[in-house]
């Protein structure tokens, strides 16, 4: 129920707010670009830019994403997070999914909606509220 809230209110909006922070500056900052090169993949579907520009920033979004995972994945190394492997492993995942969502909207068999709209679910409701969340109160105790 909160995931599908969030996920619409993203939507709708695709803006960075306090209650979205995981407590850290250096983790936040990263996931605030994101929210960016989100909200500029929505603003281009509402407003009918074609496929061509709106693969262009779903790319970079991906792109993003997965530069995003290697730093997060650099700090759990150096602070030796004790669920690294987990984290890491939700991190794969993630980027196997959105490589496919990706592989799927290039081929046609993925509206341009639904792109965003699982990008979102799969990214923010799966993984920041939780895995990242844990990551900066650990982060904080290193």
């Amino acid at each position: 129920m909160i995931g599908d809230l969030l996920r619409w209110l993203v939507w709708c909006v695709m803006k960075w707010t306090a209650a979205l922070s995981v407590g850290n500056a250096a983790l936040d900052e990263p996931i605030q670009q994101l929210f960016s090169v989100a909200e500029r993949l929505r603003q281009a579907i509402c407003e009918g830019f074609g496929k061509v520009v709106v693969g262009k920033i779903l790319d970079e979004l991906i792109q993003y994403t997965v530069g995003h995972f290697e730093r997060e994945e650099r700090l759990m190394l150096r602070i030796e997070y004790p669920d690294y492997l987990v984290h890491k492993a939700a991190h794969d995942r993630l980027i196997n999914k959105v490589q496919y969502l990706q592989h799927c909207f290039q081929r046609g068999a993925l509206t341009q909606t639904d792109a965003l709209d699982q990008f979102i679910d799969q990214h923010l409701s799966e993984h920041l509220i939780s895995f990242d969340r844990a990551l900066a109160a650990a982060a904080m105790r290193a």
